[in-house]
């Protein structure tokens, strides 16, 4: 009785350095946490292009506090990573936003409409892949294995094989659908152009130019959960493994996708301080040290000559607050994740990383905490602005 008391009244301490005059984000979250011993959540905030708060709620493992600089699979927030490098190529000259991408890995589609196809299509979501017609082949490893007599899971090879002999859904440019295999297919073109693996490229010139070391692609099973990556809670049902006999069942995080192949456009593995200043990189565009100021500004261009005041950039949503303003996110979601970076016009960056991806009445915690965040910050009296980054 008294060990498990223990166990929960330290779940609802945060771990990290406690900040004066941001106890409004220590109370929501310990309270968000309560007594449940397997959530998880990770929040960190920028200011001034500097991390000036950074906690952990919960635990990582059984027994062990979730730490400020735990890993959590961050999801989809990995494709402003993938833009971010695709536009660094682009600065440099080795690479041009209007390259097809037929030409770039040496296609043979069966489908003419992919010569069409160029890197800001793929970036924007517009290069003719719709999940809601014909699925998302990234989650079709033990179907693409099948067709192709191969041994699943299908790596990401075998699924452009697969796909350059599939119609596309729609003339590439005629309209916005997400689309995780497009963000693969930047990946491809990283690894080709540079020489070198898509992880490595991105762990040299995005994460070290922010100060990050410790981010890394993440792997499909438990056995390969990296050191200080958090367990992920696997509320949902276990479901049919995509590795060995279709029959056996594991729990969806660890098993029922193959992740190894989603590394561009959901594969990264950080903590929520990383997060933020990979965002705070965009902030400054003069002395960005990812990007060139024309880059910046043309990753959050409108893609159309539309009216609509939200819109997706080249790997960032966007929202036009009026007055040149700009609020600029990413969420992401998978079984066992659920994942938010805001960088909003006033200067404020935030990330939250969950490992779970919903709550008990089946929503998304990325939304929870989206709206959570904007009401936490206008209850702040008094940033630290003179305060040493936390991390």
């Amino acid at each position: 009785m008294w060990c498990t008391f223990m166990l929960l009244a330290l779940a609802g301490t945060p771990s990290g350095q406690a900040v004066p005059g941001l106890e409004v984000y220590d109370d929501y979250f310990q309270a968000l946490v309560g007594d449940d011993t397997k959530l998880a959540v990770q929040v960190a905030v920028g200011r001034g292009g500097r991390v000036i708060y950074s906690r952990g709620f919960g635990w990582a493992e059984p027994g062990v506090p979730l730490s400020p600089d735990g890993l959590f699979r961050i999801a989809s927030i990995s494709k402003p990573v993938t833009s971010a490098a695709v536009m660094q190529l682009v600065d440099q000259g080795r690479l041009s936003l209007d390259d097809n991408i037929v030409d770039r890995l040496a296609l043979s589609p069966k489908d003419e409409r992919w010569r069409a196809i160029t890197l800001r299509h793929l970036l924007q979501h517009r290069g003719g892949f719709d999940r809601d017609k014909s699925g998302d082949p990234m989650f079709k490893s033990r179907q693409i294995a099948a067709d192709l007599a191969l041994p699943p899971p299908a790596d990401g090879a075998a699924i452009l094989r697969w796909m350059v002999s599939q119609p596309l859904d729609y003339t590439p440019g005629e309209r916005y659908a997400y689309s995780n295999f497009g963000y693969m297919l930047l990946g491809m073109v990283i690894e080709k152009v540079t020489g070198v693996s898509y992880e490595a490229y991105c762990q040299e010139h995005i994460w070290r130019a922010v100060g990050s070391t410790r981010p890394r692609l993440g792997r499909s099973l438990l056995a390969g959960r990296a050191p200080g990556e958090v367990l992920l809670d696997g509320a949902e049902p276990p479901r049919a493994s995509v590795f060995g006999a279709e029959a056996e069942l594991v729990p969806t995080p660890y098993g029922t996708f193959y992740f190894e192949p989603m590394a561009a456009h959901g594969g990264w593995l950080a903590s929520a301080a990383d997060l933020v200043r990979f965002a705070q990189a965009f902030d400054d565009a003069a002395h960005s040290p990812l990007l060139r100021p024309a880059s910046i500004a043309a990753t959050f261009a409108r893609p159309d000559a539309g009216t609509d005041p939200v819109w997706y950039g080249l790997g960032w949503s966007v929202r036009d607050c009026g007055q040149g303003r700009l609020n600029t996110w990413h969420t992401g979601g998978i079984p066992g994740t659920s994942t938010l970076l805001v960088r909003r016009w006033d200067g404020l960056d935030w990330a939250v990383l969950f490992n779970r991806r919903s709550d008990a009445n089946g929503k998304d915690y990325a939304g929870i905490a989206d709206g959570a965040m904007h009401e936490l910050a206008a209850k702040v009296k008094t940033w630290p602005a003179d305060r040493q980054p936390v991390l």
